[in-house]
């Protein structure tokens, strides 16, 4: 008898301690994942955020913006790769006002709109 109890102990530790193995490696990968999203949408702001801080520096500078071209879904500056993974892009001069549209096409499109002056 006491045979039987001990081994019926051990039975429902193991099924306890898959159940518990289960929802924590469930728990782990959608952490996981979650993180992983944040980071690639964290990443796509940096660029939006640094693409613009690079057109507002050039337009301060009385730079022109004739040097960036958009070709092969790819944004230029005098022939240097500016941004990668451009879905569209147009500028806009009217004035001093610049109005800038771009989206970025990782897992998602995102767009944006910038005026600037």
């Amino acid at each position: 008898m006491k045979k039987s109890i001990v081994l019926f102990e051990l039975i429902i530790s193991i099924v306890l301690l898959s159940i518990i193995f289960t929802v924590t490696s469930k728990f782990i990968f959608e952490v996981y994942t979650k993180n992983k999203q944040l980071q690639n949408n964290t990443i796509l702001q940096l660029e939006f955020e640094t693409t613009k801080l690079f057109f507002v520096h050039l337009i301060e500078n009385n730079s022109t913006l004739n040097d960036i071209q958009y070709k092969d879904n790819e944004l230029y500056f005098q022939n240097n790769l500016l941004l990668e993974n451009v879905d569209s892009f147009k500028i806009q001069k009217n004035n001093l006002i610049y109005n800038i549209d771009i989206c970025i096409k990782k897992d998602d499109i995102i767009c944006q709109k910038w005026i600037i002056q």
